[in-house]
């Protein structure tokens, strides 16, 4: 199936900027069309759709995609923690005392279908170009007194406004999830589903 994805995508690059798709001269010059194009993708997004519920298909996913939720999370919590007074851990860009405040990841489709499987928001359908989640991170003064902001986030895939569809934010504060709820569903919740030490240690087993 991956390979078929592989052939469409090759086949649209070059039906998407008018090249002319490829024609095999052995059997009388027959040649891919638009259609052909159209089936291939049903066929796998059809296949797609039977990943969704299948459980070795999201633990897979939830492998694949673990060190970036990781790093999301970390870098969220790195900026209230700065917003607030507090040294966050030293990473890779910016400096503690100043994180990072906008980060653009780049991958493959495949990276970002895992990533959407592992937060149980994909469809099945294999993403289109251009396909981006974005995540916010916004604050909020109480009217109870309290010194600290609360820290929110929303998630986007492509434009849409997804939140209120993770599992762990059935409740939001005006569309928004509090940034705990993301925290701890990834260093405990979804670390619980390895059934193993760690993530590493799972990696290895599987």
């Amino acid at each position: 199936m991956y390979i078929l994805c592989v052939l469409c995508q090759v086949l649209l690059s070059q039906f998407c900027v008018n090249t002319t798709l490829p024609c095999d001269t052995t059997t009388g010059g027959r040649c891919v069309s638009s259609s052909h194009l159209d089936r291939m993708w049903r066929v796998v997004d059809r296949h797609g759709r039977r990943g969704v519920t299948d459980p070795e298909m999201s633990y897979a996913s939830l492998l694949l995609a673990y060190p970036l939720l990781v790093d999301i999370v970390g870098r969220l919590a790195d900026v209230a923690a700065a917003d607030n007074g507090e040294l966050p851990p030293r990473r890779s860009l910016g400096s503690a005392a100043s994180p990072v405040r906008l980060l653009v990841y780049s991958g493959h489709d495949k990276t970002l279908t895992a990533l959407l499987s592992s937060l149980r928001l994909h469809d099945g359908r294999w993403p289109v170009l251009g396909a981006r989640v974005v995540i916010e991170l916004a604050a909020t003064i109480t009217r109870t007194g309290r010194a600290q902001p609360l820290y929110y986030f929303r998630l986007l895939c492509n434009g849409r406004d997804v939140t209120s569809s993770l599992e762990f934010c059935r409740v939001t504060f005006r569309g928004a999830c509090p940034l705990d709820n993301f925290i701890y569903h990834v260093y405990y919740h979804a670390t619980r589903q390895f059934g193993h030490a760690s993530h590493a240690q799972a990696c290895a087993v599987h």
